[in-house]
């Protein structure tokens, strides 16, 4: 029996994050034809328990996305995606927090779209124990984007 995954959520008054698996793509004869991914949706908060989805912002986590933030993941670096053709150039960061807020992360995750000329942006705060269930959940996700599962 295949098990479909449940989404990882984290709501936060400012904004929320919703991570969900994106299974590989498989050939007719089973073999993956493309790698899966993490998605993560973002929306900006709206007041209380109120966000924004129609207006959110996505982005695909790949396996060389996973491979960079485990690369440091006291202090992931800022990944970038812009496709080939495409106006819209995506921008995801997990900042540490300082200070009082140490252990802490914001998640940060921009679209700019050059034909418009647009930007927006969602920022989510991340608490020590979010960010190391979201870290182990990508560790168990990594597999599953390969197809060794």
């Amino acid at each position: 029996m295949r098990q479909y995954p449940g989404t990882f959520s984290i709501y936060k008054k400012s904004g929320a994050a919703q991570f969900t698996i994106i299974p590989p793509r498989e050939s007719e004869n089973g073999r993956i034809e493309k790698n899966g991914a993490v998605l993560l949706e973002t929306a900006a908060g709206q007041g209380e328990k109120s966000y924004s989805w129609n207006d959110k912002i996505t982005f695909a986590i790949g396996m060389s996305d996973l491979c960079n933030v485990f690369e440091n993941p006291d202090s992931p670096p800022k990944l970038i995606h812009q496709m080939p053709g495409s106006d819209l150039t995506k921008s995801l960061e997990l900042v540490p927090g300082e200070g009082r807020y140490s252990g802490t992360f914001m998640l940060k995750l921009g679209e700019k779209n050059k034909s418009t000329d647009t930007y927006k942006n969602v920022t989510v705060p991340i608490s020590g124990g979010e960010y190391t269930v979201l870290l182990r959940l990508f560790m168990a996700a990594a597999p599953v984007l390969i197809g060794w599962n």
